[in-house]
């Protein structure tokens, strides 16, 4: 077998005698999701990440007990995971009608998850800010290697910084990705989704995600941006070490365009864009990137 997410999911739906003929395509990115007539909605990993779909299982059993509604694993199921091809494919419940939350529902959440004692049981790893950039960089079939060579020092360079501020040391629960995505409004109030990143480390990593959006891409209102210092009650731009943070980030959504432009080819200008705007060829912040994929 493969690693085509459809033939993986059709696969898992048979592990759960479940019929893989009306699988129903939701989203391709960093992970790939199917809904299913039943209600049920299929996460197909990258390979390399069991390991993170066992834990976001772990995470959502623990935040749904602890009064955070969050997305519920398909517990009435014989196997809620199923690993195949170095994949993980996960069963979960169809979300109700949602759409992405506000700055002060993304904040307030954050404020609360950021509250929580860490699990008793299971352990959350310490945040990594650099997973999976260096395999990014040395894969991307879209760069020259003139860029791939600034890319890779750069990223060596960000490492030496973090590793000199030792805010490894400074640890609080975290979410790892939080935006208005993977925090969703309902009528019933929040739910927290993409759990697979949680882990403990500086709430700047959390909060440097909208800064981010505001300062570096324009794409959150300064009103926006002030809706959510307050909910959470700190402007973490006003931080010391916020331009790592801001610098991480960036290069994280950077590399993250790579990697869809060598699936989707209708990114790849996007993705150079992103490349050459690191390196300064474009001015100064804000630099307008465009949704990835």
């Amino acid at each position: 077998m493969n690693s085509d997410p459809t033939e993986l999911a059709r696969h898992a739906c048979r592990r759960n005698d479940l019929a893989p003929s009306q699988l129903k395509l939701l989203r391709s990115g960093e992970n790939t999701l199917f809904l299913l007539p039943e209600g049920i909605v299929l996460r197909v990993s990258r390979p390399g990440q069991i390991q993170a779909a066992h834990k976001e299982l772990a995470v959502a059993r623990w935040l749904n007990q602890s009064g955070i509604p969050a997305v519920k694993p398909k517990s009435d199921l014989a196997t809620l995971i199923v690993e195949l091809d170095g994949c993980a494919i996960t069963f979960w419940e169809q979300l109700p009608q949602h759409s992405p939350c506000s700055p002060r529902e993304l904040a307030t959440a954050l404020r609360t998850i950021h509250a929580l004692a860490p699990p008793a049981e299971f352990t959350l790893p310490p945040v990594e800010p650099f997973v999976r950039l260096g395999q990014r960089l040395a894969s991307s079939r879209c760069i020259n290697e003139d860029d791939r060579s600034w890319l890779l020092q750069h990223l060596a360079d960000l490492q030496s910084r973090y590793t000199a501020a030792e805010l490894h040391t400074v640890g609080k629960v975290l979410h790892g990705d939080a935006w208005d995505h993977n925090i969703v409004a309902t009528s019933r109030g929040p739910i927290v989704l993409d759990l697979e990143r949680f882990a403990i480390g500086p709430v700047a990593w959390d909060l440097s995600l909208s800064a981010v959006d505001h300062q570096t891409f324009a794409t959150l209102s300064t009103s926006a941006w002030q809706e959510f210092c307050t909910a959470y009650g700190h402007d973490i731009t006003t931080w010391e070490h916020y331009p790592l943070f801001r610098d991480i980030r960036e290069l994280r959504k950077t590399t993250f365009a790579l990697q869809i432009a060598d699936e989707q080819l209708q990114h790849v200008e996007q993705a150079r864009f992103r490349v050459a705007c690191l390196r300064g060829l474009h001015g100064s912040r804000p630099w307008h990137w465009h949704a990835v994929p």
